[in-house]
């Protein structure tokens, strides 16, 4: 490939060029090793919070120890960490001011109490965790016995996580409890949304002013002015313009797929084994009969008529190679009604599994005499979440069960039977309530080995090398726009405004290719019109290829403050224009009539029927504050002064204004005001809070 040819070329430079860089980022290591501010120092700093430090250390291990395991996006578990952290701080600073605070006491009762905080309750509801292991950690930690490390470290977090919801709680219901509304202000409330008026209108619509108009960036820089809280934004943010290039699996990679998958045929239909065989060659093998219709329909055909142990394919399905082994028939039911009991083990727990075992035993032998309903054993013992009900599963198909379970409730199992089945969750008794069939018709077992057709590794490789050269060669994204002019296969693409710890570029999505070419952009290096230095990779998240390369380019720079002209301009120029256009049409018409103004301009005089005042929306008028403003000012028959609204210019008189009557239970009124007002602070008290403490993010110094 032309990449590794450059670097063969120049091997020795190379190497000597790193073995400088090595020695500097050495002697770097050893200069900064005491710097404990910054992220080489000994307790590295992510940030601050009204004059608290966040500890990269402690952000690190609370990362490690809440989210094990977790498949979300690490990026988006970052950002949600430190919102908590930052909460956590601005919590623990008005705590001490106002001493509010979590006794041990009062903690003992959020973790195992009658009042458990919702961290816990949270986990009982999902099933992460049960009432028994709840009290089982309970005694565990007061005869100081927790051993389980990885529990431990959780616990000790959770605990963390606890008390700030209790303190946020306490600190949002001094805030609520505090806030009062008084009579006149519920009154006024109950006119504001009763008071209503039918209006006559005439809309005149900007795009049917024809008046020439010119927009100068001095209009858009006032505009912007006057409207600062709209368009000033809190911090830097910078637009990034990128080019995408797809991977594809080319003609040669295809037929190399299907001809492998044909020397394995012969294979397939001679073994023994099917599972085994489908497995090591990632193909799919579960104990499931389909209709005709679940098969794919390029093979449906010679399925139904193919022999037992008959191999079909390689055929063509969805950008996939199939082949298709036909293991058996049979007439299967195609819904089950059942019920079971559950009794869970833990993964490996041998001891819990021979009781387990044990129990459903007896059980089984109960339910048989039938000297207790199925139903009360099921509400009585059975550890699922079904138990409630008696054990009731409801109706359920093939494949909704795990595998054990789905051969008994369909294959193995009768009508009326009971049944001990261990599945991954524990030991299970099984009654099977009914089996009911649709029809009689066939139904089919299918081993199948599904290759997707995906690009080679030498069809990535020429791929990647000529966007690689692309890059060497283009180092301004001028060069870069002219070099790819005449391509149809790829084009610029703007993403909106970013800042500086975003990890979602446009269409791209999370990705840390998308938070690397954030970085970058944001890098003091990088300059407008600059070209990302590196190609960026994307890979396919099913099959794991490199599906795509990127090249980013920094095309704005967005300071914090009020927006610049040119950054804003995309966003407020129709405004703008549509505002000069009413400002010409309202200066021709304010003397006019309805009927003089609706024939001049060609439109009709409609009528908004029941015009609420504490509404910006006016039925057949949209949504319009203003318009409606002004026509609750009006009295009845008076016309109104041209309104430059949102849509175009309107100029409207009340034809019939209903007063609302006397309000005939104040107190109902005032306590509900009040409950929608003390909602609104409980929900923004945070938000709030956080705009008025000093927040310093270093994160993107680390990740």
């Amino acid at each position: 490939m032309a990449l590794i040819g450059k670097i063969r070329k120049n091997f020795w430079f190379l190497l000597l060029v790193i073995g400088f860089a090595l020695a500097a980022f050495i002697v770097m290591d050893m200069t900064s090793a005491g710097n404990a501010g910054g992220a080489g120092g000994a307790n590295p700093i992510l940030g601050n919070v009204a004059g608290q430090n966040i500890s990269y250390t402690d952000f690190s291990v609370a990362e490690s120890v809440l989210f094990q395991g977790s498949t979300a996006n690490s990026f988006a578990t970052k950002t949600n960490l430190w919102n908590y952290f930052v909460e956590k701080a601005i919590v623990e600073k008005e705590a001490e001011k106002l001493g509010i605070g979590v006794s041990k006491s009062e903690l003992i009762d959020l973790q195992f109490g009658a009042n458990k905080s919702p961290l816990i309750n949270q986990q009982l509801q999902q099933g992460q965790l049960t009432a028994q292991q709840l009290n089982e950690i309970k005694t565990a930690i007061e005869t100081d016995n927790l051993t389980n490390p990885q529990l431990r470290q959780y616990w000790v977090e959770q605990e963390k996580q606890i008390v700030k919801t209790q303190q946020q709680q306490k600190l949002s219901n001094l805030a609520t409890k505090a806030t009062f509304t008084p009579t006149w202000m519920a009154e006024q409330s109950f006119f504001e949304s009763n008071n209503r008026a039918d209006v006559a209108y005439v809309k005149i619509p900007f795009d049917m002013i024809t008046e020439s108009v010119e927009v100068s960036d001095a209009d858009l820089s006032n505009y912007i002015n006057a409207n600062k809280a709209q368009y000033t934004i809190d911090e830097e943010t910078r637009v990034v313009e990128y080019y995408a290039f797809d991977v594809k699996a080319t003609a040669e990679d295809s037929m190399k797929i299907r001809e492998s998958l044909l020397s394995k045929k012969r294979d397939f239909s001679n073994t023994d084994n099917d599972s085994t065989f489908v497995i090591n060659n990632k193909g799919e093998y579960n104990n499931v009969y389909f209709t005709r219709d679940q098969i794919p329909a390029v093979a449906q055909d010679a399925v139904v008529n193919a022999s037992i142990g008959d191999v079909i394919g390689p055929v063509l399905s969805n950008g996939s190679y199939l082949l298709m082994k036909k293991i058996n028939s049979r007439v299967v039911a195609d819904t089950v009604r059942a019920q079971h009991i559950l009794r869970r083990v833990a993964p490996g727990d041998a001891n819990q599994l021979r009781e387990a075992s044990a129990m459903i035993d007896s059980l089984m032998d109960v339910a048989r005499r039938g000297t207790e309903s199925f139903d009360q054993l099921a509400i009585e013992f059975s550890d699922d979440g079904s138990a409630s009900k008696g054990g009731d599963l409801g109706p359920f198909t093939q494949g909704q069960m795990v595998p054990e379970f789905n051969e008994v409730a369909f294959l193995t199992g009768k009508e009326r039977g009971l049944y001990k089945v261990t599945t991954q969750f524990g030991v299970h008794l099984v009654k099977v309530n009914k089996q009911i069939f649709n029809n009689n018709d066939l139904k089919y077992k299918i081993a199948s080995i599904n290759t997707p057709i995906i690009p080679s590794s030498e069809t990535q490789g020429a791929v990647y090398d000529e966007v690689i050269d692309l890059v060497s060669n283009n180092r301004s994204s001028t060069e870069l726009s002219e070099k790819l002019a005449s391509r149809s296969d790829v084009s610029a693409v703007s993403t909106a405004p970013l800042k500086r710890n975003d990890y979602i570029l446009g269409a791209l999505g999370a990705d840390n290719s998308s938070r690397q070419i954030i970085k970058w952009a944001f890098d003091p290096s990088t300059e407008i019109g600059d070209v990302s230095p590196e190609v960026y990779p994307y890979a396919d998240k099913i099959n794991f290829y490199d599906n795509k390369y990127v090249i980013g380019m920094l095309k704005s720079i967005n300071p914090a403050g009020p927006m610049a002209v040119e950054n804003a301009r995309d966003k407020i120029y129709d405004i703008v224009l549509n505002q000069k256009k009413g400002a010409i049409v309202k200066s021709k018409i304010a003397s006019k009539d309805l009927s003089s103004i609706a024939a001049e301009y060609n439109v009709e005089i409609d009528t908004s029927i029941n015009l609420n005042f504490a509404s910006a929306f006016a039925a057949g008028i949209g949504n319009e504050p203003k318009v409606v403003a002004v026509s609750s000012l009006l009295e009845e028959n008076q016309k109104s002064e041209p309104i430059v609204g949102q849509t175009g210019v309107f100029v409207v008189k009340p034809i019939a204004k209903r007063e609302a009557t006397t309000p005939v239970n104040i107190p109902q009124m005032r306590s509900t005001a009040q409950t929608t007002a003390r909602t609104s602070i409980a929900s923004r008290l945070m938000e709030g809070l956080k705009k008025v403490v000093k927040i310093e993010d270093k994160r993107a110094d680390f990740f």
